[in-house]
């Protein structure tokens, strides 16, 4: 039986928590361009295509 070194266990959680936060970080700023994307009114899109 081999002995899990402490220090290894701290460094996964970390990574861990550094994964969570970036997932985190990134949901957000999707949900804040989708926010954005419905303020922009439906004509500029259409005329923003045409071009």
């Amino acid at each position: 039986m081999h002995t899990i070194d402490r220090e290894v266990i701290h460094r996964h959680i970390e990574e861990m928590k550094t994964e969570i936060e970036q997932y985190r970080l990134e949901k957000r700023s999707v949900e804040k361009k989708k926010k954005e994307r419905r303020k922009v009114p439906f004509w500029t899109l259409f005329f923003s295509f045409m071009n």
